[in-house]
């Protein structure tokens, strides 16, 4: 592999939907959604069933894909109209697991339908079959990845720091301890004859601002902003808090981007909002280089 590839109370369970409210969805800021995250989003397409009640009341039932996984919900694609607030049950193709969810909202149309935010009604239920660590172990993390224990297949987002991020980096696995088989094995990044791929994310901070020790590894990354192209480039240097890229297009100081780092081409990638700290020319180069800082959830 090539090594710069690293990677929404409980209520009582109902499968039937309750009435539809005529109210049509309202849209989301999917930019704000992410700064008030409450667990880690990864990016990718799992296959999944879905039945419920659309919008006039009508019962249906669609194979589609979830396109965003957390521990408390996804983003679902759909071709029907939902209300907010309507339940639905959704099963995982992948792993045979079902569980009821809430609508949250409409939060965008694609050409392949409707995109709907989704929390689950038994946060403790593990519908996408993956371990999500608590979101406030990622403040002392320079990187995050879905890893598979090689000896009993659990998966799981890994918190790395600057040394295990560099081994990765450098051999494709890491020797941790596996809580499921109960003992230190090794873990990779890729799940062999299943949907589930390596996962990748980070945390990173860099600059004037930097408040701790910058490690100069070459990783994939992935920016997003709203109304504009995804770019793909590789960073210079990462942290616990940011990181520091280089790339021909001005990104603001001050302006917020959602960031994957490291970043995947050919799985599921875990993006996390980051904030820009400067953005200076490198009149030598042609481009510009950025030093950008994790947003932390609160």
């Amino acid at each position: 592999m090539n090594p710069e590839k690293l990677t929404t109370g409980a209520q009582e369970q109902r499968e039937e939907s309750s009435v539809p409210s005529t109210r049509p969805p309202e849209k989301e800021d999917l930019s704000e959604g992410l700064l008030k995250r409450r667990a880690d989003r990864v990016s990718m397409e799992t296959p999944i069933a879905v039945r419920g009640q659309d919008l006039e009341g009508e019962a249906f039932g669609e194979q589609t894909k979830a396109i965003l996984l957390s521990r408390l919900g996804a983003a679902i694609v759909l071709k029907r109209a939902l209300a907010p607030g309507s339940q639905i049950v959704i099963r995982n193709l992948a792993t045979g697991s079902e569980a009821p969810c809430r609508v949250v909202n409409q939060l965008g149309v694609r050409s392949d339908g409707c995109l709907y935010g989704v929390s689950l009604l038994d946060p403790g239920v593990n519908l996408w079959g993956i371990g999500f660590p608590p979101l406030a172990k990622a403040r002392n993390t320079a990187a995050r990845l879905l890893l598979h224990c090689e000896a009993c297949r659990n998966a799981e987002v890994v918190y790395m720091d600057e040394m295990e991020a560099e081994v990765f980096a450098a051999h494709s696995f890491l020797s941790r301890f596996c809580s499921q088989c109960q003992r230190r094995s090794l873990w990779r990044d890729g799940l062999p004859e299943t949907p589930f791929k390596p996962i990748a994310i980070s945390d990173v901070r860099t600059t004037n601002e930097r408040l701790q020790p910058r490690v100069q590894v070459r990783l994939r990354v992935c920016i997003r902003q709203p109304g504009a192209a995804e770019e793909v480039l590789f960073s210079d240097n990462v942290s616990r808090g940011g990181l520091s890229f280089k790339c021909p297009s001005h990104y603001i100081a001050g302006s917020i981007i959602q960031i994957a780092v490291p970043f995947s081409l050919s799985s599921g990638n875990v993006f996390v909002p980051a904030r820009i700290v400067y953005a200076r020319p490198v009149r030598t180069e042609g481009s510009i280089h950025h030093g950008a800082t994790y947003i932390q959830a609160k």
